[in-house]
Order: structure tokens, then sequence, then C-alpha cells
């Protein structure tokens, strides 16, 4: 249970992170596409 509680709050912010990252990742790459298109 210690352990548990210690690790409560970390994964939640690896998680966010890596999710915002990818959203960054995945509209940069859009966004770049997009405008060699133009």
């Amino acid at each position: 249970q210690p352990v548990r509680k210690a690790y409560q709050g970390m994964p939640i912010a690896f998680v966010s992170a890596g999710l915002m990252a990818l959203a960054f990742m995945a509209f940069d790459k859009a966004l770049i596409t997009n405008l060699h298109l133009v």
C-alpha cells in the first residue's frame, strides 16, 4: 500500500506528458505536410 500511495501522482503525469507530446508531434507533422503541399 505505501508504494502505491507514493507512486499515485507520477504515472498520471507521465501519461499526460506522453499524450501531449504525441498530439503535438502529430499536429506538427500534419502542419508541415500541409505547408509542403501548398
